[in-house]
């Protein structure tokens, strides 16, 4: 339950920096964040996380927070370029030892902050599957680094910077599904 909405904006990219933390020890690689919501194990996605608000008139009742991990679900073979299963990395990963370092990552956190505090930004970065990527929507640039509000930060050509609040965010170059 945060104190305000604030904290609702940055909590996906809190929930998420918390979880590839606790799935490093379960995966092959350093797993990494695709603002605004999503778990990347090298360029495959692992999970998502969804934040879902409640209000009541103009304040914030409570949030639900859902998360989806790819554990033991096969992948289609069209998909295998883009998403990948924890089996598939570790095929001996024990579902308890799992879900308590998923719960334990997740009950650590304070959820109230309406900022990312500068280690979580320094984290995010490590983690920050975007960075450096060329995109085409919303806008073309190439992208950078993370506000403390969670707004992604974008190098037009010209030179100048926007920041992305709620935008789908489509790469220039996309791999073809084999």
């Amino acid at each position: 339950r945060p104190r305000s909405a604030g904290a609702v904006e940055v909590m996906s990219l809190r929930v998420g920096l918390a979880l590839a933390q606790a799935l490093d020890h379960f995966a092959s690689a350093p797993v990494r964040l695709k603002r605004p919501n999503d778990l990347m194990l090298e360029d495959r996605k692992l999970g998502g996380i969804l934040c879902e608000a409640r209000w009541q008139g103009a304040s914030l009742s409570w949030v639900a927070v859902g998360v989806g991990l790819n554990v033991r679900n096969p992948i289609a073979a069209e998909l295998r370029s883009i998403a990948v299963s924890l089996a598939d990395e570790r095929p001996d990963i024990a579902d308890g030892e799992l879900l308590n370092s998923v719960i334990a990552a997740i009950r650590g956190l304070d959820l109230c902050a309406e900022r990312l505090s500068h280690e979580e930004l320094v984290q995010f970065s490590g983690r920050h599957w975007l960075n450096g990527r060329e995109i085409r929507e919303p806008v073309a640039g190439t992208v950078a680094n993370l506000d403390s509000d969670g707004t992604l930060q974008v190098h037009l050509p010209g030179g100048t910077c926007v920041a992305l609040r709620n935008a789908s965010i489509e790469l220039a170059t996309v791999t073809p599904i084999s």
